[in-house]
């Protein structure tokens, strides 16, 4: 039998010749037309493939896992792609005309070349914190009538997310001297897309803290551990409960200044949560503090009546008088009066 060159289509030519053994010989060409035929473009796509949750997978040479499209002919192609569980994103569109990039449905056509070159560096990207199976099917048609389908098996291993925080008020929360516990945040909101559970919460003053003067507190919450850290001005929350709890407990945490002069500097305040693995985002509220003059405050004069008899010399009213004022360290004037039986 015959068989042609692969892929030639166009004239062969068989030539049989046969010589007897007294010298003589005869031949006879038998021509042959080779009609072409078209040949239908072939997809190639890597082996299965495993990406972490929520990180693009790229298809590429130096990935070793490449996507592209032979087509012999070279003729015009179309492309569809169909993406569960993620999205795909082809790494250009020059010289292709259709939609979809981007999307879990692409349709798109041009030329062989603007397609492989598409497809070079184009990438996949899991669902939003899904992890599981997910698949990118292809097909191709061209011009003349040829089709290739393929599908890309992907695996998508889970990765812990870390706790969100949000919802923090924007304005300072003004406290003034002498008043009780304030309420730090009232809109503090705190999601984990993984964890139903988390198992510490922080809240510090990081800036303006005094020692002795500002105290961070919690009311007491089923489940938790609270416990104040004065050396530091970090109020701690310990305990395996769920994420409403937390931030139950996190909108009940109250700052107050026990000082009768406190010191009026900016209060910064952060929030922060842990899931047992990873820290969340800090958010931060601002505490300003004012404070109030205080009167001075006299005391221990002596309870007994001063005796003093026609002709004495002038004796001291008070030995035991004492003088206070919690928020200064001068007097501008001093009253004395006599406001009972005053002799002219």
């Amino acid at each position: 039998y015959f068989e042609s060159t692969e892929n030639y289509s166009g004239n062969a030519t068989i030539t049989i010749t046969t010589i007897d053994g007294a010298g003589g010989s005869d031949s006879e060409p038998i021509p042959i037309t080779v009609t072409a035929v078209n040949d239908p473009p072939v997809i190639t796509v890597p082996a299965a493939q495993t990406v972490d949750e929520d990180v693009t997978l790229v298809f590429n040479m130096a990935h070793s896992n490449l996507i592209s499209i032979t087509d012999i002919e070279s003729n015009g192609q179309s492309i569809t792609l169909t993406v569960t569980n993620g999205t795909f994103t082809l790494s250009t569109l020059s010289g292709l005309s259709g939609s979809g990039n981007g999307t879990s449905i692409l349709n798109y056509a041009g030329s062989l070349s603007a397609i492989n070159t598409a497809l070079n560096n184009a990438y996949f990207l899991g669902s939003n914190n899904y992890n599981g199976n997910a698949t990118i099917s292809l097909t191709t048609n061209y011009a003349n009538g040829g089709q290739d389908s393929k599908s890309i098996s992907i695996v998508i291993t889970p990765v812990n997310d870390a706790p969100v925080l949000a919802g923090m008020e924007l304005t300072p929360l003004p406290y003034i001297e002498g008043s009780p516990a304030v309420q730090i945040t009232n809109s503090i909101t705190v999601s984990d897309p993984d964890d139903t559970n988390l198992s510490m919460a922080t809240v510090a003053i990081i800036t303006g803290y005094q020692n002795g003067q500002d105290v961070l507190s919690c009311s007491p919450v089923s489940g938790i551990t609270i416990l104040w850290d004065p050396s530091n001005g970090v109020l701690t929350l310990t305990g395996n409960v769920t994420v409403a709890t937390f931030q139950s407990a996190l909108r009940n945490i109250r700052f107050v200044n026990t000082s009768a002069d406190p010191v009026t500097t900016t209060r910064k305040i952060t929030f922060l949560v842990n899931d047992g693995n990873v820290n969340s985002n800090l958010v931060e509220r601002n505490i300003t503090v004012g404070s109030v003059n205080n009167a001075p405050v006299l005391s221990s004069l002596e309870t007994n009546p001063l005796s003093y008899t026609e002709n004495d010399a002038a004796k001291d009213i008070t030995d035991n008088i004492s003088l206070t004022d919690p928020d200064d360290a001068t007097m501008v004037s001093a009253t004395i009066s006599i406001i009972g039986n005053f002799q002219t």
